[in-house]
């Protein structure tokens, strides 16, 4: 039963479906959302700062991390604020958390007490990543200990959930959070893939990952 839906936000418009998705997720379950934002360890402590601080004549180094830190800080506090007015809205239970560290280990580790976990499918660096996934993305479904929803940019209410079915254990995983979830999903196996068709072409849709 999902009872906790994690997601996380970065202020980018993925992220932004991601919590429109979760929030509607959590009402129609009468679920609690917990909003995660994580700020990056390397943006505060890696080599690129340590470097220009030196070379702006920062005194010490850490001053320069810790004003870093603030800044994102502040930055994070305010999605988190806007996030908390959205689940007001709709009426639902949440908490928000902030985190350093690794984007994607911080989201695995808080994903441990949640029932599923709700990400964008790229970040606020979107413009500077390739392939079908974002790097935290793919990082995230690779390692997530929970159902793992990733979600495409823009948001409409989820109608015709498919299930992609292949005799697996972890397919039948998805099945039984499917069950839960979605009792209406429809089951795409290896039978019916060859004869399925498309009128819209290839747009994308949210995916749910079982881990």
């Amino acid at each position: 039963m999902i009872k906790n839906v994690l997601v996380a936000i970065d202020g980018s418009e993925h992220s932004r479906s991601a919590t429109d998705h979760a929030v509607w997720i959590a009402g129609r379950l009468g679920a609690a959302v917990t909003a995660l934002h994580v700020i990056d360890i390397v943006s505060i402590e890696g080599s690129f700062l340590h470097d220009i601080s030196g070379s702006l004549g920062f005194e010490p180094y850490l001053d320069f991390s810790s004003k870093m830190r603030e800044v994102l800080e502040e930055r994070g506090k305010a999605m988190l604020a806007d996030f908390a007015e959205q689940a007001k809205e709709r009426g639902v239970h949440f908490e928000t958390v902030m985190d350093v560290g690794v984007i994607a280990n911080e989201i695995c580790e808080r994903a441990r007490t949640a029932d599923l976990v709700v990400i964008g499918h790229r970040g606020i660096n979107e413009k500077f990543s390739t392939g079908l996934l974002g790097g935290t993305a793919e990082s995230v479904t690779r390692k997530c200990p929970k159902p793992l929803l990733v979600c495409p940019v823009g948001w409409k209410p989820i109608q015709k959930p498919l299930l992609a079915y292949d005799g697996s254990p972890r397919s039948a995983s998805a099945m039984h959070e499917s069950a839960l979830g979605a009792p209406d999903a429809a089951m795409c196996g290896p039978s019916s893939a060859s004869s399925a068709t498309s009128t819209s072409g290839p747009a994308p849709v949210p995916t749910i990952s079982p881990m």
